[in-house]
């Protein structure tokens, strides 16, 4: 059953919002800005958008270089949709808004005795953002943030909510990484594993010694990770290890 839905008041967008992301690659002002506070409001958002025959793009934390957030009519971001929803300790699934940024999720799954099985070198970025986009972090075995996605909740261009659920197969596989194109993720399920800790060596090498032996090293390691430093960053063809 759909939830109730009420029209978002104007109080909840406005139009003198300029997005520019971490890196300043991008910047651009859409013509109305919102922030949902419910999984209702981005569904009333997007059926008025789509009522005027437009478009809605959603951004996460800003932590990518891609231009697909880029928007002249609506663009949504989910901050306020970032509160835990279930923890099932035993079952090892964590229930979370899709708002909810990275470095939140870590200390409430920690609180509980869990952790994420992989994350890139960022925190800052929201968890349907960091899926959306192919967020990935370290370790040959360990796959990217979204193959720990088991099921989630989107609001597709219709205005219908979809839910995903774990046997759903092909169509789980496609929303994990869809970069917004099957609809706005409201909620996930995630994966989780024990809390643990990991041993963190760094170190400087040559460039060529570590492409020498990548693979090696890449089986040896669980996680393992390159800096390429080029100047000004570093001395020239440096590389620090990790």
């Amino acid at each position: 059953m759909l939830p109730t839905i009420r029209r978002c008041s104007m109080a909840d967008c406005k139009s003198n919002y300029t997005f520019e992301n971490w890196a300043h690659t991008l910047k651009f002002k859409p013509e109305r800005f919102c922030e949902p506070a419910s999984e209702a409001d981005v569904i009333a958002i997007v059926k008025d958008a789509l009522a005027r025959g437009e478009t809605v793009r959603t951004q996460g934390g800003g932590h990518s270089w891609s231009d697909f957030v880029v928007t002249d009519k609506t663009l949504i971001q989910l901050d306020k949709l970032n509160k835990g929803l279930i923890a099932d300790v035993l079952k090892r699934r964590y229930t979370v808004q899709a708002g909810i940024r990275l470095k939140d999720l870590i200390n409430n799954l920690a609180l509980d005795g869990l952790a994420m099985k992989n994350l890139g070198s960022m925190t800052e970025q929201s968890i349907a953002g960091a899926i959306s986009t192919g967020t990935h972090g370290t370790g040959l075995r360990l796959g990217n943030i979204s193959s720990s996605i088991v099921g989630m909740k989107l609001v597709t261009g219709t205005g219908d909510l979809l839910t995903i659920k774990e046997s759903d197969g092909d169509l789980l596989d496609a929303a994990r990484v869809s970069i917004g194109t099957l609809g706005i993720i409201t909620e996930v399920t995630i994966e989780v594993v024990p809390l643990y800790d990991l041993d963190h060596n760094t170190y400087f090498c040559k460039f060529d010694d570590v492409i020498d032996k990548i693979d090696t090293l890449n089986q040896e390691n669980e996680r393992f990770l390159i800096w390429w430093l080029v100047a000004p960053i570093g001395p020239k063809d440096n590389c620090c290890a990790r």
